[in-house]
């Protein structure tokens, strides 16, 4: 790639878009697209645990803290936290959407302990409560 930097910014903005649910639809052509994809067969193997966080996340993926924390927050604006809860986020928009179940039982399928703050992070993320987001 002639520009490296417009490169990577193409790539944050494709990533920030469509932060995929299913990993298999990402092709692996970049360091940057293997380090995603990882990262979303680990949280996706994980999801359901709500004690999985970065700490458990840094020992699945075997990089630094430092590291873990740069790489998110280069390639789509969040950290490595907020990439956890935004994944999480949109895997509970897609059970919602499915109908898999209802607000209680998605938030626990998606590893949130708390219904209120699931709903909190809900909104904040979509503009939309959880059940608002179902009865629209």
């Amino acid at each position: 790639m002639a520009n490296p930097i417009e490169g990577r910014k193409k790539l944050r903005k494709k990533l920030i878009r469509s932060l995929s649910l299913q990993p298999s639809e990402i092709a692996v052509t970049s360091i940057d697209e293997r380090f995603l994809k990882r990262a979303m067969d680990i949280l996706g193997e994980n999801i359901m645990k709500s004690e999985f966080d970065v700490k458990i996340f840094i020992r699945e993926i075997g990089m630094s803290r430092t590291n873990l924390h740069r790489k998110p927050k280069a390639l789509t604006d969040c950290s490595a936290t907020e990439y956890i809860r935004v994944f999480r986020l949109k895997r509970a928009k897609s059970l919602l959407k499915q109908k898999a179940g209802n607000v209680t039982a998605v938030a626990y399928a998606v590893g949130f302990n708390s219904l209120s703050y699931f709903n909190k992070c809900f909104k904040k993320h979509f503009g939309n409560t959880p059940s608002g987001y179902i009865h629209h």
